[in-house]
C-alpha cells in the first residue's frame, strides 16, 4: 500500500501521550499548536494492521539498536509552499526544576520537504535509538527553511515528544 493510499487522520487536534514532570500516571492532552492566522501542524503517528495512520499505540520501550517506524505528518496552512526542515532527537531530560531541560541531545534522523498550502504530508522514517535510559524524550523538531546548528525545543519553529525508555 502506497503512502498516498492510507487513512490519514485530520491533524486539526492530535493527541500525543505525555507523562507529568513529576511522575507518575500519564494523560493524553490535545496538542494544537496553531494560531488564527495560518500555521503549521505536525503529528506523530503510528501505522496501526490495518495501514491506517493513527495517534495510538506509541511503544513506552525501545530497544538501543533496533529500529522503531514512526510517521511525521506535516500539515501546511501557511501562506504558499514552505520549506521545513525535520529533525527527531532522543535526550536526556532533567526535570529538577519543573520544566524539562535536555543535558544530552543526540540527534536520530534529519529531513527536509516542502509542503504546499493546504497540503497535508506523511513521512514514514525510522529512527534507532542509540542511547539507553528509563525517561527520555524523543522529539521531533521542526523548523521552516533551515534548522540552526544546535537545535532545541527553545529554537524550533514546531515541537512535539513522547516519552520513552530505551533498554
Amino acid at each position: 500500500v502506497s503512502t498516498a493510499e492510507k487513512s490519514v487522520p485530520p491533524v486539526a487536534r492530535v493527541a500525543y501521550e505525555r507523562e507529568q514532570p513529576q511522575g507518575g500516571e500519564k494523560s493524553w492532552d490535545e496538542f494544537k499548536n496553531y494560531p488564527d492566522d495560518g500555521t503549521t501542524w505536525i503529528s506523530l503517528l503510528m501505522e496501526n494492521d490495518e495501514g491506517e495512520y493513527v495517534t495510538e499505540g506509541y511503544p513506552s520501550t525501545l530497544v538501543q539498536g533496533e529500529p522503531q517506524q514512526f510517521v511525521i505528518m506535516i500539515t501546511n496552512q501557511e501562506p504558499g509552499t514552505v520549506e521545513y526542515t525535520v529533525i527527531t532527537q532522543l535526550q536526556q531530560v532533567d526535570t529538577n526544576d519543573g520544566s524539562p531541560s535536555a543535558t544530552e541531545r543526540v540527534e536520530l534522523d534529519r529531513f527536509k520537504t516542502e509542503v504546499e498550502l493546504n497540503e497535508q504530508q506523511p513521512h514514514e522514517r525510522s529512527i534507532t535509538p542509540t542511547i539507553v535510559g528509563e525517561r527520555l524524550r524523543l522529539g521531533v523538531l521542526v523548523y521552516k527553511g533551515d534548522a540552526p546548528e544546535e537545535p532545541t525545543f527553545d529554537n524550533a519553529y514546531r515541537t512535539l515528544h513522547l516519552w520513552v525508555g530505551v533498554t
